[in-house]
């Protein structure tokens, strides 16, 4: 038996074929690997799944995945919790028969602004005894070193 032109050709193209293949193999595994998983995801996400668990110790891996109808009733009942939050806060933060915190506020403030009206006529009146002081303490001064006057005393008998 002799092997001619041909069939080397043939072997030879056979061997390249085989070796593209190959190479085809193990440059698309780990990029379609990716895209099965990616898919595996998404399925995972619309349909949900059952926690993962360990075969051996029956140990949780992965926790469970909701379905996306389930997540949506989830976020509903957030919102819903959300938005009565913030009507009871809105209800506290603006003006309404006393009982808000803003109203309270506008009391404080309001107090606050006769007690700083109150305290500038105070340190008026302070500074004003202040300034007399020192006139007011020399009249003082001049009366101690007098002489003190003859007094009468008055016949008790």
């Amino acid at each position: 038996m002799t092997i001619t032109g041909d069939q080397i050709t043939a072997v030879v193209g056979l061997i390249a074929i085989v070796g593209a293949l190959v190479g085809l193999r193990r440059w698309s595994r780990p990029r379609l690997g990716k895209v099965w998983r990616d898919l595996i995801a998404i399925r995972d996400m619309w349909l949900g799944r059952d926690a993962v668990l360990d075969s051996i110790t029956r140990e949780e891996i992965s926790p469970s995945l909701p379905s996306i109808g389930v997540q949506m009733a989830q976020t509903k009942g957030q919102l819903e919790f959300a938005i009565a939050k913030l009507h009871a806060i809105e209800h506290e933060v603006t003006n309404n028969d006393g009982s808000s915190v803003k109203d309270s506020v506008d009391r404080i403030e309001e107090r606050l602004r006769t007690g700083d009206e109150r305290f500038q006529r105070i340190e008026a009146a302070l500074s004003t005894m202040a300034e007399a002081q020192p006139a007011l303490y020399s009249a003082l001064e001049a009366i101690a070193k007098a002489s003190p006057p003859e007094l009468e005393r008055p016949d008790l008998d």
